[in-house]
């Protein structure tokens, strides 16, 4: 796993020099969303998530969406995930919504050093829309490989963390690849109640003028 990490690092680094030499639109965006996790059977974690997400510098709707997923750990290690995504997307030229479904399905591997934990988690996902685009062949397809470093504070509920990811085209005539990196902060109260307050740094990659987007992003959980 740790080559796995160190390859996925030199890729996000290799990949900068072309973002700080492009010709950008920055745009300033926030994030809000609820969340439900229930576990249960030991190994196995179901879990529901709705979010709404301003652009426009925060003044636009882009999409809201629903989210149900289930995880199962059968190793300490290594977790599985099948998701699928119901999602509203605000099309701003037409003035109208249009329906996206993606289905997801993630291979995560973790590695505990003490109070730090390690995680590399790839997916593979794939989305359709019930307004056809004649711009892209559907289904679109990715493969999205993130790595993530994150922190427990000792005798304090936070955990720090921070993450880079890239996504990776599979088929051809898709929206371009893109480039996000998180910085994230929790606060769990009381074991159930969990807060997550995250700063959200992403861009288009392989265009001469990419969408920057700037993130604050607020979420709560209650898992049971």
């Amino acid at each position: 796993m740790m080559v796995t990490i160190r390859k996925i690092t030199f890729c996000l680094l290799l990949l900068l020099p072309g973002v700080c030499f492009s010709q950008p639109i920055h745009d300033f965006g926030t994030w809000w969303g609820v969340g439900i996790r229930k576990t249960f059977a030991r190994d196995f974690k179901a879990s529901l998530r709705a979010e709404v997400r301003l652009d426009e510098n925060s003044t636009m709707v882009k999409n809201f969406y629903l989210a149900p997923s289930l995880d199962y750990s059968p190793l300490k290690w290594l977790t599985l995930t099948a998701g699928y995504r119901f999602d509203n997307r605000n099309q701003q030229s037409e003035r109208y919504f249009t329906q996206r479904h993606r289905i997801n399905f993630d291979v995560a591997f973790l590695y505990n050093i003490k109070r730090w934990d390690l995680k590399y988690r790839t997916r593979f996902q794939m989305h359709w829309e019930d307004y056809y685009d004649n711009d892209f062949e559907y289904p679109v397809m990715f493969n999205r490989n993130q790595v993530e470093v994150a922190f427990k504070w000792p005798q304090l509920p936070f955990k720090t963390s921070i993450s880079g990811e890239i996504w990776l085209p599979l088929v051809t005539n898709t929206e371009l690849s893109k480039l996000r990196i998180v910085v994230a902060q929790e606060y769990r109260l009381k074991v159930r109640n969990i807060f997550q307050v995250r700063f959200i740094y992403q861009t288009d990659l392989s265009t001469p003028d990419p969408l920057m987007g700037y993130i604050l992003s607020a979420r709560y959980i209650y898992s049971f």
